[in-house]
C-alpha cells in the first residue's frame, strides 16, 4: 500500500502489526513501521 501512494491505509495496517507483534522487535524496529506509526 505504501508503494502503491496509500499512505494513509499503509499506517493502518502498520499499527495493527505493531499491535500484533507480541514483542517481535524485527517488527517493532521496523524503520518503514515507525515511520508511519509517528
Amino acid at each position: 500500500l505504501d508503494k502503491l501512494g496509500d499512505h494513509g491505509d499503509a499506517a493502518k495496517h502498520f499499527k495493527v502489526a505493531q499491535e500484533n507483534a507480541n514483542g517481535n522487535t524485527l517488527i517493532l524496529e521496523s524503520k518503514i513501521l515507525l515511520a508511519h506509526i509517528r
